[in-house]
């Protein structure tokens, strides 16, 4: 490993989601900034491992735990904020989600995690919020959507709800028995390219998880020109991480089978009312690319 290496970015050896692939975009992009600068290091660190195939898009050079510099600055994801403690080097906590960290952190060590980080990175409105009410500060990084989502190709589109089983389920199962009329997919055991294929064909997407932080789906979705639909919870509670009007937004189930009905009758003006959704996810790369431009210009101060 080349001795420029600055930024070591820990991952879950086997994390195929979104937390993950967010961690193999900042590797990929700092390398793209500054050739050499960054590697991905999995965890457990007593074995050894490759770049899961879905990765291997990104430029994600790997690096052991030992042979970490002790000048990098390691880039801890919110899962796993206990290993400030291992690590000599600077640490930074990327707050991908604010509520895994209080369901994997027990409650007694938080406060101590949380202080000895370096600095803070924020994902989403949602946890730079949090941040600042710990009195820190946030630095914002997010992520960005694979370009395996966006498509010249002419979309068709039909009276179809696509749903995440991974998140809401129990409220899934309630909407679908208040509505047996509509046709619902649930976006499972797919790979990118089969939920590509599938949101293509569907006319909405209707989230109903907790949004622990900015998720992907819903804008997956809104590339491939679904209307999305959000319960209010979490990221989702803001208009700046999911920034629709609060029609599209709903509080119960109960609400949804009007506005659904709405949509299908009149796709295109809701279409026109998501645009500016739509145009905030086709800039996140760029977005990106200034941030993790920031983040390197913070090691060498």
């Amino acid at each position: 490993m080349k001795s420029d290496l600055r930024i070591v970015v820990i991952s879950r050896a086997h994390g195929i989601s979104g937390g993950p692939e967010a961690l193999h975009q900042l590797v990929d992009m700092a390398n793209e900034i500054s050739p050499g600068i960054a590697a991905i290091c999995y965890s457990p660190f007593e074995l050894q491992y490759k770049v899961p195939e879905q990765y291997r898009i990104y430029n994600v050079p790997m690096v052991l735990e030992k042979d970490i510099p002790l000048n990098a600055l390691i880039i801890l994801p919110e899962i796993f904020s206990e290993l400030v403690n291992q690590f000599k080097q600077k640490c930074a906590f990327w707050w991908l989600s604010v509520d895994n960290f209080f369901i994997i952190t027990s409650k007694e060590n938080r406060k101590e995690h949380i202080d000895k980080m370096y600095c803070h990175l924020s994902q989403s409105c949602y946890s730079s919020d949090y941040i600042k009410s710990l009195g820190k500060h946030p630095i914002l990084l997010q992520d960005y959507i694979n370009d395996v989502y966006f498509t010249d190709e002419k979309i068709e589109k039909k009276k179809i709800v696509a749903t995440n089983p991974a998140k809401g389920k129990y409220l899934i199962d309630e909407f679908t028995k208040l509505n047996p009329d509509i046709k619902t997919i649930e976006l499972s055991g797919m790979s990118k390219e089969q939920i590509k294929d599938t949101l293509c064909q569907c006319m909405i997407y209707v989230d109903f998880g907790h949004h622990p932080g900015k998720d992907r789906l819903p804008r997956e979705s809104r590339i491939l020109k679904a209307i999305v639909l959000t319960i209010k919870n979490g990221s989702a509670k803001n208009d700046i991480d999911i920034p629709i009007d609060d029609w599209y937004k709903f509080n119960d189930v109960r609400e949804l089978s009007e506005k659904i009905n709405d949509i299908f009758i009149n796709y295109e003006k809701h279409d026109v009312n998501q645009s500016g959704y739509l145009n905030k996810i086709k800039n996140e790369k760029e977005d990106f690319r200034s941030q993790v431009k920031n983040l390197i210009q913070l090691l060498e101060k």
